[in-house]
């Protein structure tokens, strides 16, 4: 269902310019139509493949190098504005330099499948929030909406591939969240949010992190 939609919508949208003397209105509106379809399955695609190179032996070859959490998120928020997406996002960083072991294409793509489902589901003018912070023996960054929450016994444990409940969603993107999260010795986590909402956490260990010099 979720491949053979937008195909069609495709296929109906790109035989009508063939077809059809248009008005240049909705032949720009059916251009944009094809192209929105066509990012998705893109994208769909690219979460397949990262599922199965992160589930495979590929992933014990990926190259870790300190990464700072908030050039990460400047990195996350870049890819909507070349995308021409509008993101309406605040960001909280408690200690610029703190530095997490790991690989930055992963952890990008991490963040913005969060930010992905947050936007989907973010019911609230407000910006979405992302915060980082360190307790205890971990750096924390959360993901914050004004979504639905989760449910109170909700936890990685039971992602499920290809389950979701989202209409338009495969349900893979934390299936991935998660992998790559594993694969940095993290942990993720799921709350509500304080008023409402919901906050999905990534959380690295000590062993992980290192203060800029």
């Amino acid at each position: 269902h979720d491949m053979r939609t937008p195909l069609t919508s495709i296929l109906g949208a790109a035989t009508t310019l063939q077809q059809a003397d248009l008005a240049p209105e909705q032949a720009k509106q059916l251009t944009a139509l094809i192209a929105s379809q066509a990012r998705y399955l893109a994208d769909t695609t690219e979460n397949i493949l990262s599922i199965i190179r992160l589930e495979s032996n590929q992933a014990s070859q990926i190259a870790m190098d300190w990464q700072s959490p908030e050039e990460l998120i400047g990195i996350a928020t870049a890819l909507y504005q070349s995308r021409g997406e509008s993101l309406n996002l605040a960001v909280s960083i408690k200690d610029a330099e703190l530095l997490i072991q790991g690989n930055a294409n992963l952890l990008v793509q991490a963040l913005v499948n969060l930010i992905d489902n947050a936007k989907q589901l973010h019911a609230d003018t407000e910006p979405i929030l992302i915060e980082v912070t360190q307790e205890n023996n971990f750096i924390n960054i959360s993901v914050n909406d004004r979504g639905p929450s989760f449910d109170a016994d909700f936890n990685a444990d039971k992602i499920k591939k290809f389950s979701s409940t989202n209409s338009k969603g495969f349900g893979l993107g934390l299936s991935i969240v998660q992998a790559i999260v594993s694969l940095h010795q993290g942990l993720l986590s799921f709350k509500k949010r304080e008023g409402a909402g919901a906050c999905v956490v990534l959380s690295f260990p000590a062993s992980v992190i290192h203060h800029r010099d």
